[in-house]
């Protein structure tokens, strides 16, 4: 310390400071620093601050002092702000005094404007004394001044005022201030009040002078806000009648104003000139003084400066005479007329202009610096201005007078303000509108309610105002504002109106919405054009069709949503007429997306060619062809980029294949036997195919017979092939085709004699059979006839013989394959006199002449039947579903050979289980089911066990898991249990994975480490458990389907303890984002399925009773938000006690740790933590000591479930989130009830209304008692009679499965949730297993079978065409729309405030990115539009014109109007004319759009209340042309993609509607 001491005297700080280090006295040198710190220089006082706050062994006194020493020496006004907070923070959290500090921030709050944190931090200062608690509450008046909450700041003005006269007098100085103050609110509270949200002209006046006239930063509120000490200022209206205001300011006592008080005069006078119509007078001006530069600085708008001496009067009259002399010398008037046809008096023509027409015009002269001027008296509208600016006033009004010369405003009555509603909205609906415009021949509409009109309009005209109240209090009253076309006859276009409004009541809005399947990703452009084409050609439909979206897994993977709209005039029409025609439309929708192409046969042969061949060649066609008279139509109809191929291809087929006809001389009894038979030519299919296989693409048939002649049609592509097939058929079939007529035979016999039915004989031996009176007779190929003989005469000699038979059917082919092998030859019997047959079908044929003989040889087959039955072994193996699908489809054709090779038979079994109920919620799923759990096909099931070191026994369904996971996992299970004791409180999950080819693919291993944790049955604890076990997949396995024993956990049968594991199964399944979506409960115990199955029974009877009886609710900033389900509960069985008892009742409430919203952000990486509400940020302190972790906030060490879930996040390598970290109790007391913070004192206010059943509960469905047989079909079976061959074979076919696999990489395209998920399924659907994440971006391996790789690899290059990307420095969002606030050192954050301050030199409070997917993928989408058309014309853009960024601001209301669509951000219906036309506007300079900012209300933000805000947007503009200002531009000429000009120092870029998506609003701007 003496070292340091020296250090000191040497004034050498650096070196002090090191040795307080070195001997680690950093707390005593802090103190020994703060000590001398008056005898530092500036520099070393903040060195010394610096390090006192950066040190973590400091206390939180010496870095309150040092913070306070740093805010009031520091230069940097922000960096001061920034210290006061922190020694603010420090002295509440410490309860130090913080009274000095608190007056000090309250004084950099005003400067900065950050009215809100003063009258946050207000109640801190209730505690003061003396001075410091009158100068407290003076800044907090200010605040509220601020904020212009006018009542709030006389309120606390006065507390000031009463405090410092009880403490001083009142003649003390500071007293006096305060009392002239507080007379000056008294004065003007009512005018403050009045033009405390100024319309929309006179802000975009006022931001103009400001920005022209660099008015000084003290007069940027407006001048009733001033607070100047000993100037007196009044603002009152001269005349109720008048609209103008006047404004005096004199010195106190009277006397000559002094230089400060003119200067700050001449300030003022810029100021009113932001407002119409004011008159300004000036007083106590000292001739031939500094301040009669005024004459010089302002002679050209303020024409003269009176004199105190002058009469009033002569006043008001020269300034009056001023105004008439201007206007004779450089002005115009319009004077408004009457509408006498339908009693639309001037007054109230002016009052319905002036929401449509004149706002629009009074922004431009805001623009244009012309003075608009409204004359409520005579009905004028006045334009003036300078002398330099003529052409351009010329221009003005002559299009003001166009424009009021033809509007006309037409009315309708209603009977009630519903009916006038209803009307309205019929009236607005697209078609309607477009059609009412069209009938009244109008170009443009605005068609409101009277209550509509927007009193703030009129605030400065008194007389319109009261006129306005009166027209808005008419709710029945419908007005339309036309801007017409033609010249017009008023009263005829009143009763057209009339009319039309009248047929409306009877329009009713007929609807069809349906879905179009593709199996294209079509061409948006293409298709957006016929739609607006169809549209138009169909006038009275408005049709509308969506982008394509994913339909994943389908083979048509894209759908479109089509909604075809009709307004049906139910007095004319009737619905089946519509139906008709919208079945048209509808057809007409589909030929734009399959559109048709024909093909006209008109030759005979070609028309036979097609409907008999050539058709089967050419599937998929949803056009039948048919015959019109003579031709043949062929209708090819399909995906447009299909279409064509296939009619070049059908064309080229219908050309070179032939058709010839041949005829073949046969047998004249063939003939006639063949004549009489239906379908003979199918028993010699077969034969003509092994003809026609010969010579590739044939088709040879037997059409008919003529005479003694057989008739063939051939179809082939060659015609030299024809004498090929003709001479083939003559040799391979009609030589060879033979006839035998057998007489004295019964057919049923030789039936029973082969064991076969007539169809079965007919089609074994090719061979057709006709009977002919008592003769039958045989037409077949000589060689099969032969044998056919053959089998007669066996049959014959039976009969003769009077053999008796039996027929024996074996069931199992194997054992019928042994007994043949057995009775090979009859002599293996031993007896001559029996003879068996083994037939197909498995029939065995017993043939002998003895009955008795018969009986004992058929029970001696049986037998051995039964024998051989017995000593068959078999295998049975559950595999995946898919796996068995692949193996039939690939392999088992291939077995059927091993099957007669080695005896040995290979079946596919179904394997069944039983669904006894279902609890369903969105695509989750919970089953109960009776079955063997390790019998089911899933991704994992699990093993629970209970197990203590005294104890490693293992349950029976334990037992068999381990059996069934092989020798391998049982060996791992037993390593688990008696090296790996989890400790006394410690739940140990582990997940062992199995082999390819098993029906489960994991067992998931959880071990509790005694039963008493499970037998408190504890609703925490038992949750617990199952979040581990959720917490465990989803980090690391991609589990979907997931098998739960439930006894094994359970342990017992009791109804409660079931129920408590349920509700927590069903909380963690249906209430989390995790990749488990199935959950089977299974059990094979009948009478245990029942006691589930009533627990879920009583689980979804639960009465609404036991909700709460109450839904609370805390206030956030000005909007209730609801308490979450366990809070809630918390408060209303709080608020049930303090009913009862009506005593004081205080709660402590027990937040989650990951409750919503959160409170701070965690950083474990860099130890730090941030408040989320004030980004107050402080250290975490981490700790480790014999194995035990610990976190220290504030050297307070956190409580350990905050540290064990610290631990948890950081062992998942989870560094940065949110959490909620606040302690808070609930006060219920007779004077209220409060959310109270118990560090800060501070109190929020709650609220209770009904309670409404949940979201979730609300849609979770109950499926009882359904026992639903479930199949899967993913078991073989292979029998043989040695086990051996048996292995053999099963290893076989695992390794055939095997080989057929490959593992592919895949990364995921950015898709939607709903999007992701159904991709995500598909390829769950194809694969045998994926290791990953399966999240938009993340890389998986997939193992697949070789021939799906293709369908996989061509289904995911289709999503990644349309996969949908966003920003990579988009913060990640599952919602639509969220907004970013900025780090304001970010690089983000400085390219749009260099942008910003490139034209303006306001000061940026907040810069927000705006995120909304649905407008984003609109922008992209009309980008790609645009850069296509470019790209197919071969034409460049440059970067500019690809994108820009640009400026755009919205006077009249929030920008968020904007950005929170889900459609369309800009709507040109919403804007009114500009310089250019009709359009959306945007300007390169953000000075320019600053004048359409708008000013945030409190209850828009009461953060930013009094700032304004407008957008930063990525435009696309393309190529642009300049374009002179013209009001009626409505689109871009050809060639150009929209229209640019120049005015007030800034280009102006202008979109119009069919593009309007070309532009997203991606920043917010917060500035003052």
């Amino acid at each position: 310390m003496e070292e340091a001491l020296t250090a000191l005297k040497e004034n050498s700080i650096s070196q002090a400071i090191k040795k307080f280090e070195r001997q680690k006295i950093e707390n005593e040198g802090a103190k020994v620093l703060l000590s001398k710190i008056n005898e530092f220089y500036q520099s070393q006082r903040e060195m010394a601050c610096n390090w006192i706050v950066g040190k973590e062994q400091i206390s939180s006194e010496c870095k309150f002092r040092a913070y306070n020493i740093l805010g009031c020496t520091l230069d940097q006004e922000k960096e001061k702000l920034t210290n006061f907070t922190f020694a603010l923070k420090i002295g509440i959290n410490n309860h130090f005094d913080i009274s000095d500090t608190l007056i000090n921030f309250q004084k950099m709050c005003l400067r900065f404007q950050k009215y809100e944190l003063i009258i946050k931090y207000a109640k801190y200062s209730n505690s003061f004394e003396g001075r410091h608690k009158v100068v407290a509450l003076y800044n907090q008046a200010k605040g509220h001044l601020g904020l212009n909450q006018i009542t709030q700041c006389k309120e606390y003005s006065q507390f000031a005022y009463q405090e410092c006269r009880k403490l001083y007098g009142p003649k003390d100085s500071m007293t006096l201030r305060l009392e002239e103050y507080l007379n000056l609110l008294e004065q003007n509270l009512d005018l403050c009040q009045n033009y405390r949200a100024p319309n929309d002209l006179n802000q975009s006046r006022l931001s103009l002078q400001n920005s022209q006239l660099g008015t000084n930063s003290n007069f940027v509120k407006t001048f009733t806000q001033f607070d100047i000490p000993n100037i007196l200022n009044e603002v009152k209206r001269e005349d109720p009648n008048t609209q103008e205001l006047r404004a005096e300011f004199c010195y106190q006592n009277k006397k000559t104003n002094t230089i400060e008080n003119q200067i700050f005069c001449r300030d003022l006078i810029q100021e009113f000139f932001g407002f119409a119509d004011i008159s300004i007078i000036i007083r106590n001006i000292k001739p031939n003084s500094t301040c009669s530069a005024l004459f010089q600085d302002y002679q050209n708008v303020l024409q003269e400066i009176l004199d105190e001496g002058e009469i009033q009067n002569n006043k008001i009259s020269q300034i009056n005479n001023i105004s008439d002399e201007t206007t004779k010398n450089n002005a115009f008037t319009y004077q408004l007329t009457p509408q006498n046809e339908n009693n639309i008096s001037q007054l109230d023509k002016m009052i319905y202009l002036q929401r449509a027409q004149i706002q629009g015009f009074l922004i431009q002269s805001v623009q244009k610096d012309i003075n608009l001027k409204l004359d409520e008296k005579l009905f004028q509208y006045q334009v003036k201005g300078s002398k330099s600016k003529q052409d351009e006033i010329n221009d003005f009004f002559q299009n003001l007078k166009n424009t009021l010369d033809n509007i006309v405003i037409l009315t309708y009555q209603c009977q009630s303000e519903v009916e006038a509603v209803r009307i309205l909205s019929i009236l607005k609906q697209k078609i309607i509108y477009k059609n009412i415009s069209k009938q009244l021949n109008v170009e443009d509409l605005d068609i409101m309610l009277s209550y509509e009109i927007n009193l703030s309009d009129f605030s400065i005209y008194p007389t319109l105002l009261i006129q306005a109240q009166k027209l808005k209090s008419n709710t029945n009253s419908i007005i339309v504002i036309c801007k017409l076309k033609n010249p017009f006859n008023l009263q005829q276009l009143q009763n057209q109106f009339q009319g039309l409004v009248q047929k409306s009541q009877y329009l009713q809005l007929i609807k069809d919405q349906f879905d179009i399947e593709l199996a294209f990703n079509p061409d948006v452009n293409a298709i957006d054009q016929k739609i607006k084409q169809l549209e138009q050609n169909e006038e009275q439909f408005e049709i509308s069709v969506s982008q394509p979206e994913l339909n994943v897994g389908n083979k048509k993977m894209f759908v479109v949503n089509s909604v075809i709209q009709f307004w049906m005039d139910t007095k004319t029409q009737s619905m089946d007429e519509v139906q008709q025609i919208f079945t048209r439309i509808k057809n007409l929708i589909y030929q734009i997306y399959f559109p048709t192409l024909n093909i006209t046969v008109n030759d005979e042969k070609q028309m036979k060619l097609w409907q008999n061949f050539l058709y089967q060649f050419h599937p998929n066609n949803p056009k039948e062809s048919y015959i019109i008279n003579t031709q043949l139509l062929i209708e090819i109809q399909g995906e447009s980029t299909k279409i064509e191929g296939k009619y070049k291809s059908i064309t080229k087929d219908l050309t070179e294949f032939q058709f010839k006809r041949f005829s073949f001389d046969v047998q004249e009894a063939i003939a006639k036997a063949l004549a009489e038979e239906q379908n003979f030519e199918n028993q010699f299919k077969s034969s003509l195919e092994r003809i026609s296989k010969k010579q590739g693409q044939c088709l040879i048939q037997i059409v008919g017979i003529s005479s003694n002649k057989i008739l063939v049609d051939v179809y082939v592509n060659d015609k030299t092939k024809l004498n090929n097939i003709q001479n083939d058929l003559q040799k391979d079939f009609f030589d060879k085709l033979c006839i035998h007529v057998e007489k004295n035979l019964d057919i049923d016999d030789l039936y029973a004699y082969l064991g076969m039915e007539k169809q079965q004989f007919k089609a074994e031996y090719e061979v057709e059979v006709h009977k002919c009176n008592k003769e039958y007779i045989f037409i077949s190929l000589n060689l099969l006839l032969d044998e056919v003989k053959q089998l007669i005469e066996f049959t014959k000699q039976d009969l003769k013989e009077n053999i008796k038979t039996k027929c024996i059917e074996c069931l199992n082919t194997l054992v019928f394959v042994e007994l043949r092998k057995k009775y090979v030859h009859e002599s293996t019997y031993g007896n001559e006199e029996i003879k068996i047959n083994f037939a197909q079908n498995n029939k065995i044929i017993i043939k002998v002449q003895k009955q008795e003989l018969l009986k004992t040889t058929s029970e001696t087959i049986v037998s051995n039947m039964k024998i051989l039955e017995n000593q068959l072994i078999s295998k049975v193996c559950t595999f995946q579903e898919k796996q068995m699908k692949f193996f039939k489809k690939n392999f088992e054709s291939q077995y059927k050979d091993v099957e007669n090779e080695k005896s040995v038979a290979i079946k596919f079994q179904t394997n069944q289980f039983s669904i006894i109920s279902k609890v369903l919620f969105q695509d989750k799923k919970l089953y109960l089911i009776q079955a063997n759990i390790i019998s089911l096909e899933c991704d994992a099931i699990v093993n629970f066990h209970c197990s203590n070191k005294y104890n490693l026994g293992v349950s029976s369904l334990t037992q068999e898991i381990l059996d069934f996971g092989g020798t391998l996992y049982q060996q791992y299970f037993l390593e688990l249990l008696t090296n790996n004791i989890p400790s006394l409180n410690l739940i140990e999950i582990t997940i062992s994975e199995l082999g390819s080819f098993r029906n489960i693919r994991y067992i998931i291993n959880l071990i509790i480490p005694s039963q008493s944790i499970l037998g408190n049955n504890n609703p925490q604890t038992i949750q617990q458990i199952f979040d581990r076990l959720f917490d465990h997949i989803q980090n690391k396995y991609q589990i979907s389907r997931l098998a739960i024993p439930i006894f094994n956990i359970c342990g017992n049968t009791y109804a409660q303890n079931i129920q408590t594991y349920l509700n927590a199964i069903i909380q963690r399944l249906f209430n989390n984002e995790h990749p488990v979506n199935q959950i089977y409960l299974a059990e094979i115990d009948q009478s245990r399925i029942k006691i589930v199955d009533s627990v879920l029974s009583d689980i979804s009877k639960i009465s609404p009773n036991s909700h709460p009886k109450y839904q609370w609710q805390w206030r956030d900033k000005i909007n209730f938000a609801n308490y979450n389900e366990d809070i809630n509960k918390q408060i209303d069985d709080a608020y049930e006690i303090f009913e009862k008892s009506q005593q004081e009742i205080i709660i402590d409430l027990k937040f989650q740790i990951e409750s919503k919203p959160s409170t701070h952000s965690v950083d474990l990486k860099n130890l730090k933590i941030k408040e989320l509400s004030s980004n107050f940020e402080q250290k975490i302190i981490f700790q480790r000591q014999k194995n035990k972790i610990s976190y220290f906030i504030n050297d307070e060490e956190l409580e350990q479930e905050l540290t064990q879930y610290f631990i948890n996040m950081y062992n998942k390598k989870c560094y940065l989130f949110d959490i909620f970290w606040k302690n808070l109790q609930i006060v219920f007391n007779n004077q209220g009830m409060y959310q109270l913070n118990t560090k800060t004192n501070y109190q929020r206010i709650i609220q209770k209304i009904p309670y409404q059943q949940g979201r979730m509960e609300s849609k979770i469905t109950y499926e009882l008692n359904i026992n639903q047989i479930q199949e899967c079909q993913n078991q073989i079976v292979i029998q043989s009679f040695d086990s051996d061959l048996n292995d053999m074979i099963l290893k076989e076919i695992k390794e055939k499965l095997s080989q057929s696999l490959t593992t592919q990489r895949l990364v995921l395209p950015q898709l939607s949730n709903n999007e992701l998920k159904n991709f995500t399924g598909y390829i769950e659907s194809l694969a045998q297993s994926i290791q990953g994440r399966m999240m938009s971006g993340q890389t998986i391996n997939v193992q697949i079978f070789k021939n799906k790789e293709k369908k996989l690899f061509q289904q995911l290059e289709l999503v990644k065409t349309y996969a949908k990307e966003y920003p990579k420095n988009w913060k990640a969002q599952t919602e639509n729309y969220i907004k970013v606030l900025l780090d304001q050192n970010s690089q983000e954050y400085n390219k749009i405030k260099n942008l910003f301050q490139k034209t303006d030199k306001g000061s940026i409070k907040a810069i927000f990115r705006i995120q909304n997917k649905a407008l984003w993928d609109n922008y992209i989408l009309e980008r790609k539009k645009l850069f296509d058309i470019y790209e197919k014309q071969k034409q460049l853009l440059l970067p500019q014109e690809r994108e820009r960024y640009l400026w755009h601001g919205v006077s009249s209301q929030h920008p968020q109007v904007i950005y929170l669509s889900l459609a369309e951000a800009f709507d040109v219906s919403y804007s009114r004319v500009g310089l250019w036309g009709d359009g959306i506007y945007f300007a390169e300079n953000a000075s320019y759009s600053r004048n359409y900012s708008y000013k945030i209300q409190t209850q828009d933000d009461p953060k930013y209340a009094g700032n304004l805000v407008f957008l930063c947007c990525l435009v696309t503009t393309g190529k642009a042309e300049d374009r002179q200002q013209n009001t009626n531009i409505r689109k871009p000429s050809d060639g150009f993609d929209c229209v640019t000009g120049f005015t007030n120092g800034s280009n102006i870029f202008v979109i119009y509607q069919m593009h309007v998506r070309r532009a997203y609003p991606a920043y917010e701007v917060i500035y003052s």
